[in-house]
């Protein structure tokens, strides 16, 4: 996200473009929380961060951490269980392994992650829609704090609704033609507006103020502002892609394909403890101001 008080763009890479009207890229990439980045395929390793941003507290988000594929390439996830991560798919290789890296010298631990099935086979606006993983770390993860929670009412969030788009990517425009400004591994949050649903309903699109930037894919967009939700922070979609500009396509959570999909991965990874879609999830946000110690 971008650190000015305008609307800023994302970066674009070269081979990634991706055009239907608007230009359209993944966009994965942390680097490792390493200022120099090198360039990495952002075919293969999404690379989103977050426009026209500021700083976010940790400890007002300590679910979200920094991922780091096999082979190079990082993103943003979230902690929605003491042992699952919510991520993008074009975030991971399918059944591939991930580096987790937590917030103030916690260390790191790593998953291994599963796409959402139908994800491979949409081809509508470049994979946009069902781009889910999910993951699973061989232990539950200490000292988090807490676990955002999931989303799965399909009436929210409704259009014109105000989100929050959280992540570790860029914060300048400038990072498309150099890399120089490719620097990634803080994290920042921005609001934007709701101002479309696509593709049957299974993502969202924004447009305005905040938006998605390399190293930001994967990351949470969050509901905030509204009747239903002023009291609580809830996960309404994933982080998935933009045009680097002013537009954010944010895969939702709410969809019977992604709610069918994570409820028959949980049980046959045995974690039936995902804050939102399971009633004995324990240690779940418990309201929109919740920090971690």
């Amino acid at each position: 996200m971008s650190m000015n008080f305008k609307y800023r763009t994302m970066a674009l890479v070269g081979n990634v473009l991706f055009a239907l009207g608007l230009l359209i890229v993944p966009l994965p990439l942390f680097a490792d929380f390493v200022a120099d980045a090198t360039y990495v395929d952002q075919e293969k390793e999404a690379v989103p961060e977050v426009l026209n941003a500021w700083k976010a507290s940790t400890k007002e988000w300590p679910a979200t951490v920094a991922i780091t594929r096999q082979g190079g390439g990082s993103c943003t996830a979230t902690f929605v269980a003491e042992q699952v991560l919510l991520t993008a798919a074009h975030c991971t290789d399918d059944g591939g392994k991930v580096r987790i890296k937590f917030r103030g010298g916690l260390g790191s631990t790593s998953a291994l992650c599963d796409h959402h099935p139908e994800y491979v086979k949409q081809s509508d606006n470049y994979k946009t829609a069902l781009d889910f993983a999910l993951c699973k770390t061989k232990s539950p993860v200490k000292g988090v704090g807490f676990f955002e929670v999931i989303n799965t009412n399909a009436v929210l969030p409704a259009r014109n609704t105000d989100v929050i788009l959280l992540g570790y990517g860029c914060t300048d425009e400038r990072a498309k033609d150099s890399y120089f400004y490719r620097q990634f591994g803080v994290l920042h949050e921005g609001r934007t507006k709701l101002t479309g649903k696509a593709n049957s309903g299974l993502y969202f699109v924004t447009e305005g103020g905040a938006a998605v930037c390399f190293g930001d894919s994967g990351g949470a967009s969050y509901m905030y502002n509204s009747d239903v939700s002023k009291s609580q922070k809830y996960i309404v979609a994933v982080n998935s892609r933009g045009n680097i500009k002013d537009h954010s396509y944010l895969s939702t959570t709410s969809s019977a394909s992604f709610v069918n999909w994570a409820l028959a991965w949980s049980a046959k990874q045995q974690v039936e403890n995902i804050c939102g879609l399971h009633k004995n999830a324990e240690n779940c946000r418990k309201n929109a101001d919740q920090k971690a110690p």
